[in-house]
């Protein structure tokens, strides 16, 4: 038998055992999605295959050696980054009008809402988020920054992340979002909203805006999701879409066509303006009314 189409076999085989130990729950997913950080040794692999081309057993042992690493690296990581619970709450200083909220944050499901009362309150579970806060101008503006982007395939537990964010109603807030696969709803109804930078990789999201801030903008940069859009029925529309595999629907807000864009015919007569720049990769926007 050739060796090449025996090493083959034998990678299909070590695949498929460790495809059904995940499914069984004997090991974690997080072993096989190890091979996002580790690829770089299959360049290793295959250059020893190229070196030793007619030695099997050394072909052989160069991908035993690989597997075995992955799987320790996998299980090595997942151990130390157990779920943690975080809970924790920031009161509001009178002279704070403004909020910068950023968030750079792997695969997780993400929810945001709203708060009377505190500044910003956050209950986390999954991955340990790191965090810190300024504030600038006299107090004036805060400034939130929390992340999890662990070099590490743990990030992808099954089990995975649910980080839940409120913020509060009277102040005004800029949200910079940096995400990676994820499932959540930004629920900013009763948030005055002044902008969203919005970079996702893949995943389905649900975004609730509401009418308590003159104008905002709303960018979304995105590989392959599903966002739905919920816009107040009062509010002037403005889209730019920068996609020809995506697919966007906007029956329900009766827009035309100017230039690039699609506007409500009223558009400039609004009190209220919500301009979307939407550039995605494959996916489906859809655009709602409430």
């Amino acid at each position: 038998m050739n060796n090449r189409r025996l090493i083959g076999g034998i990678i299909l085989i070590i695949l498929g055992i460790l495809f059904l130990l995940t499914n069984l729950g004997y090991i974690g997913f997080d072993v096989l999605l190890g091979i996002f950080d580790l690829w770089p040794l299959l360049l290793v692999v295959a250059g020893v295959n190229i070196l030793f081309n007619k030695k099997f057993i050394v072909s052989l042992i160069a991908w035993i050696i690989f597997f075995i690493i992955l799987i320790l690296y996998g299980t090595f990581y997942k151990g130390i980054n157990v779920d943690t619970d975080f809970k924790t709450h920031f009161t509001k200083p009178v002279e704070t009008s403004h909020g910068e909220l950023n968030l750079d944050i792997g695969a997780a499901r993400i929810d945001v809402a709203s708060e009377r009362n505190d500044l910003l309150k956050v209950d986390a579970r999954g991955i340990k988020l790191s965090h810190n806060k300024t504030y600038r101008n006299d107090m004036e503006t805060v400034i939130f920054n929390f992340a999890n982007k662990i070099h590490s395939p743990a990030i992808y537990s099954t089990r995975g992340s649910n980080y839940n964010f409120k913020l509060n109603e009277d102040v005004i807030w800029d949200l910079d979002l940096d995400l990676g696969a994820i499932s959540g709803t930004l629920n900013l109804e009763n948030i005055a909203t002044r902008s969203v930078d919005l970079d996702m990789g893949a995943g389905n999201l649900n975004i609730i805006l509401g009418n308590k801030y003159g104008k905002s903008d709303i960018e979304i940069d995105s590989g392959a999701s599903n966002i739905n859009i919920t816009v107040p029925k009062d509010a002037g529309i403005k889209i730019k879409l920068d996609s020809s595999l995506s697919k966007i629907n906007t029956d329900d807000l009766n827009l035309i066509r100017l230039g690039d864009h699609y506007i409500s015919p009223d558009y400039e007569d609004k009190d209220i303006k919500l301009e979307f720049r939407v550039s995605m990769g494959v996916g489906r926007v859809d655009f709602r009314v409430k």
